[in-house]
């Protein structure tokens, strides 16, 4: 029972050690790069949720932009990469084209 509670012991030190070592001088670079990565990953996850919703409503019916367009015979994967693409070009204020036509 000794060892095991050294072993504990031991892996709380090397804990408190990293957390440390965080905490130092580079503490405000690490809030920087975890803010990033906050922000990217709601990026995705809100772009690929109104994906989602865009392809669903694209696939309702004869007369929305996956039969309009010819994506009906595309697998599901290439019209979710389509509608990803379109949602993230209008998040950009690019211009999204689904057929390439300039």
């Amino acid at each position: 029972f000794q060892v095991g509670r050294m072993v504990r012991l031991l892996r709380v030190a090397r804990l408190q050690a990293v957390l440390d070592s965080l905490t130092g001088e580079h503490s405000e670079i690490l809030k920087l790069v975890l803010t990033f990565m906050k922000c990217i990953c709601g990026v995705i996850f809100w772009t690929h949720t109104v994906a989602c919703l865009w392809l669903s409503i694209g696939r309702q019916s004869e007369r929305h932009w996956v039969y309009r367009c010819g994506f009906v015979n595309y697998g599901p994967w290439m019209q979710y990469c389509v509608a990803w693409y379109c949602v993230l070009a209008q998040l950009t204020g690019a211009y999204a084209d689904p057929l390439g036509d300039a």
